[in-house]
């Protein structure tokens, strides 16, 4: 036996009998590009923290993006049992890893196509800042979705604010339908909790009616939401 560390190492085969499963792949790139995440927004939606080490189905890690986890519907992800509710994000949608890397890529994946913006505004940026800002931890494709959705309607309200104050009618007119359709985008319903959509109904009846104190009364913490989002 030869008993010099250094020897040993010098004749070993390095790849020779080397096998990492799936979750120590993910914190091996993770743990070599994390980097820090700023946190100002916790919406309606549910965010678990991992706080278990959990295998990851090899569907999810050949898909290429290792936010994606392969898991999907109610149960929390690394439940034995699977039976914990996770609340108003308990629907069919996968789970996807908002501490991954590479979460920020695969989030604009999943911006809806309905929910346009105003014109001047880049998608894709705006959802990667919305992505930089998300809490990290487990999320479910609805709440991210719901997330979006929220934004652009800030984004619209803004716009409309924006209109009525340049008495652009015509745009003021765009953005009150628009504001009237987002109030039940599909993933806003799917995750109200309870008076969501009511608000958003609220706001759009208010933009429609052109109710200026009514639209900057709705939603008005929807300027610090787009701080650093504008075109």
């Amino acid at each position: 036996m030869n008993t010099d560390p250094f020897a040993a190492l010098a004749a070993a085969d390095p790849a020779r009998d080397v096998s990492l499963s799936d979750a120590d792949v993910r914190r091996i790139v993770r743990a070599a590009t994390a980097q820090s995440r700023r946190r100002r927004w916790i919406l309606a939606t549910v965010t678990i923290a991992v706080v278990c080490a959990i295998g990851i189905p090899g569907a999810a890690v050949a898909s290429g993006y290792l936010a994606r986890t392969g898991w999907f519907g109610s149960p929390q992800p690394g439940s034995p049992e699977g039976t914990r509710p996770i609340g108003t994000e308990a629907d069919g949608s996968e789970w996807i890893d908002a501490s991954a890397p590479d979460y920020g890529d695969y989030a604009v994946t999943l911006w809806p196509a309905y929910a346009a913006l105003p014109v001047g505004y880049d998608t894709a940026a705006f959802a990667r800042a919305i992505a930089a800002d998300s809490v990290e931890g487990f999320r479910q494709v609805t709440g991210i979705r719901s997330e979006f959705e929220q934004n652009a309607r800030c984004a619209w309200r803004a716009e409309w604010l924006d209109a009525d104050a340049r008495g652009d009618a015509e745009r003021a007119a765009t953005a009150a339908q628009t504001l009237t359709a987002a109030a039940t985008w599909p993933a806003t319903v799917a995750s109200d909790g309870g008076g969501i959509v009511d608000e958003e109904r609220a706001l759009a009846a208010a933009a429609t009616a052109g109710d200026r104190a009514g639209v900057t009364a709705a939603d008005a913490w929807c300027g610090e939401m787009l701080e650093g989002r504008g075109r």
